[in-house]
């Protein structure tokens, strides 16, 4: 009770920006005074934001407390833990299976789960995701936005899916959950003749330079004197005893879009309801954010977490300023530096150049007493040591260790050595995957929830079935009339798209022995199935279905067989071999009394293993 009572609270507060239900000026005001009270709540984010990035462009000197330097080399240790990070969240790119919660929901899961992966494909999904987990692993949290396009395919509308970024979008601040935020902002800069043009009522109401957007540090000069600043609002309001997600577009406080002023619904030629009004089912059907956070380390009272960068830099920063002192001192050791009386007779330019190989002094003035070398004490290997030192805290640190990369272990040569480390030390990286899943499960609910709400005519997909053979089929959505029928519940279940090669290939190689050891051969069903129940592998249930489908299948010819022998004299129960290769189907105890003609084999191996020769 004290959950739902809270979310009342919130809801009731965005509720307080809006009075009559018209969004205009006076609503478009109130929410530009919420907007700036979420940007002052997020200023320490923004900052840490910013300077992640810049560590992740190898510019980390530029974020060095006094620097005295000119030039610091900057190391990339912790740019390739960013890499082979985002390179093992993309190994374990999601493939999604959906799975229903009751009998009648069979036939909808087993579309949507053929189309989704086309939708996907469509949307360009794989980039984003890829896109998303490099800024998940470099910032800490990787946003998605799930969206649905009037003007996308030709005007018919389809699903964009979209990685957005922190500094653009604004909450509440102190929530943990970013759909628990009465309001959500997300501001965009657009140029302004862009705008007009496709609003061209507005023409003239666009105001440039209204920048208030904190940036990245961009190598390119960025004009902004050009652009408007666009807000996506978004905010929760309860219609009709359940909560909707409304929206608003504006521009300073021209309205440009506003799903409370739609308040008719869209009707065909002969009346009746293509889609409801928005004002009453709102932007979207599921009633949440269009946004999913996917968090690497969570942090508690902000929906956004910590990355890589936030815990290696200080070990980086370390790196590099004693990488800054031992090149120094190789350069000081390498170009020597001389002290020279003021008064000396030398010719400081024939000195000064190595290329010349006499230089001339005064008369009777070739003492060394005017000039001496300036002794450059060599760094101690301490120093070096501890430089090695750091370098392993990194990689210990977050979990890069060089076997992760591809490296050996001293004293570690076999591949099972290297296989049993390489496991041990990628638990981070699969705990980290499977906290991206949850994330990815939510997305794909939202898409499957805009495919319901939105694909309201016949839609074609080139898919695959079962067999991976290319098949077409169309999908239309029972959201229809503007009546919602009450959706089918799912499951997601995810797995990775791809396995590693070397995963496959013992998976490959498990099957062959199944086959030579004879599990799929009828007769050894039983023993087989209770082997299996001990076991544990990828595609485990599929194993024991096959074997009991067999095993049922070659019963019923068995006794078809049996039949037809008795009738017409023939001996078919004997010529039955087994459909799956060269094992011969016999017939079991249970059936004809027989004994089995393995055993009948091994009986007589046996004995005339026995028998004196």
């Amino acid at each position: 009770k004290d959950i739902f009572r809270k979310k009342e609270d919130k809801i009731s507060q965005s509720e307080e920006l809006f009075d009559t239900g018209h969004i205009g000026a006076d609503a478009c005001g109130k929410a530009l005074a919420k907007l700036e009270e979420y940007r002052k709540g997020k200023t320490v984010l923004e900052n840490k934001t910013i300077e992640n990035e810049d560590f992740w462009k190898q510019r980390q000197y530029e974020c060095y407390q006094n620097p005295t330097d000119k030039f610091i080399p900057a190391s990339a240790w912790l740019w390739n833990c960013v890499v082979n990070k985002h390179a093992q969240l993309v190994a374990a790119y999601p493939a999604f299976n959906i799975i229903p919660r009751q009998n009648a929901d069979e036939a909808e899961a087993k579309a949507l789960s053929q189309i989704l992966p086309v939708v996907l494909k469509h949307a360009g999904y794989k980039k984003t995701y890829s896109r998303t987990m490099r800024y998940k692993v470099i910032q800490g949290t990787g946003i998605t936005g799930v969206f649905w396009d009037g003007n996308a395919n030709n005007g018919e509308g389809d699903i964009v899916i979209k990685k957005c970024d922190l500094l653009s979008m604004f909450w509440e601040p102190g929530i943990t959950n970013i759909q628990d935020s009465p309001n959500l902002f997300y501001v965009s800069l657009v140029d302004v003749d862009v705008l007009e043009a496709e609003y061209p009522e507005h023409k003239g109401s666009f105001s440039k330079g209204s920048d208030r957007l904190a940036h990245y540090n961009y190598d390119d000069n960025v004009d902004t004197s050009k652009k408007a600043m666009v807000i996506d609002w978004y905010y929760k309001k309860r219609v009709e005893s359940r909560d909707t997600v409304q929206y608003c577009r504006f521009v300073n406080e021209t309205v440009l879009f506003a799903t409370e002023n739609q308040t008719q619904p869209i009707t065909g030629e002969l009346g009746e309801v293509i889609k409801p009004a928005m004002a009453t089912v709102g932007l979207y059907a599921d009633g949440k954010y269009p946004f999913v956070f996917d968090t690497l380390f969570e942090i508690e009272g902000t929906p956004a977490g910590y990355g890589y960068t936030d815990i290696g830099k200080d070990a980086q920063i370390q790196i590099d300023m004693l990488n800054n002192a031992i090149t120094k001192n190789a350069m000081l050791a390498c170009k020597p530096r001389w002290l020279a009386r003021q008064d000396i007779a030398l010719n400081m330019g024939e000195f000064l150049d190595w290329d010349k190989d006499v230089i001339r002094v005064a008369a009777g003035d070739l003492s060394d007493a005017g000039i001496r070398q300036v002794d450059v004490s060599p760094i101690g290997n301490v120093y070096v040591e501890v430089l090695h030192d750091r370098i392993n805290e990194l990689k210990e640190t977050l979990g890069n260790r060089d076997v992760n990369t591809g490296g050996t272990v001293s004293g570690v040569t076999t591949a099972s050595g290297i296989a049993a480390l390489q496991e041990a030390g990628g638990r981070i990286d699969k705990a980290s995957a499977l906290e991206t899943y949850d994330a990815q499960e939510e997305i794909a609910l939202m898409v499957i929830s805009r495919i319901q709400q939105f694909y309201t005519t016949n839609r074609h997909f080139r898919v695959l079935d079962e067999a991976g053979q290319a098949a077409y089929v169309e999908y239309k959505s029972k959201y229809v009339g503007g009546e919602q029928p009450d959706h089918p519940l799912f499951d997601i279940d995810i797995t990775a798209e791809k396995a590693a090669p070397y995963k496959a290939i013992s998976q490959n190689e498990l099957m062959i022995q199944f086959y030579n050891s004879g599990f799929f051969n009828p007769p050894n069903a039983q023993p087989a199935l209770a082997c299996l129940s001990g076991m544990d592998f990828d595609g485990r249930e599929k194993v024991i279905g096959t074997i009991q489908q067999n095993n049922l299948m070659a019963q019923m010819l068995i006794k078809l067989a049996a039949i037809v022998d008795s009738q017409n004299g023939t001996n078919f129960s004997a010529s039955i071999g087994m459909g799956g290769g060269a094992q011969r189907l016999e017939k079991t105890p249970e059936l004809s009394g027989e004994e089995p003609a393995h055993m009948k084999k091994a009986r007589e191996r046996a004995q005339e293993a026995t028998q004196p020769t």
